[in-house]
């Protein structure tokens, strides 16, 4: 089956992820920019180092989405979806450090923001469970077809022979 589904999440994923990792190094670097997590900015005030290891994390995310798209394009099969499956667990993990991180340092509660991400990502992984079970049910139709493809096959081979040997013939019946 086609893993547009797994793939195009893994993406949209990947690019969300980089996007954070990128605002939160602009925000360090340059002292502007904004990041999808309302309140997150004052952090980079307070505590820097803090401020470069979200980013870090951030990055680090991203390139688990990163790599998951690769896999899922590259490998057939239900991989794919595991692989985001494992993917989506470590960026809640990553959202759940933001929120503990936001808690404890600024006092904020950034709860709302990261429901609304956390759902996506249950979504997320909903949808590659979706996937992953109709790839088993397509793949136990092919396997239950098989037997009367090799039997059909098997009985054209043995008409084809018999027609080009002369043996058996419109017509002639078998000599």
């Amino acid at each position: 089956m086609n893993r547009i589904l797994t793939l195009s999440l893994s993406a949209f994923w990947a690019i969300f992820f980089a996007l954070q990792s990128t605002a939160m190094l602009s925000m360090l670097v340059a002292g502007k920019g904004t990041t999808a997590f309302p309140g997150l900015s004052e952090l980079v005030t307070i505590m820097p180092i803090i401020s470069a290891g979200l980013a870090g994390v951030f990055a680090l995310t991203s390139a688990v989405f990163l790599w998951t798209a690769g896999a899922s394009f590259l490998i057939a099969g239900p991989e794919g979806a595991r692989a985001l499956q494992k993917a989506v667990t470590v960026a809640v993990l990553t959202l759940s450090l933001v929120c503990v991180v936001s808690h404890a340092i600024m006092s904020i509660s950034l709860f709302e923001a990261l429901g609304l991400y956390i759902a996506g990502l249950a979504g997320t992984f909903a949808a590659a469970g979706a996937e992953t079970l109709l790839d088993s049910e397509e793949q136990a139709a092919n396997d239950a077809a098989m037997p009367a493809r090799v039997m059909a096959l098997s009985a054209a081979h043995n008409s084809l022979l018999g027609q080009i040997s002369g043996r058996i013939g419109p017509g002639r019946g078998e000599n």
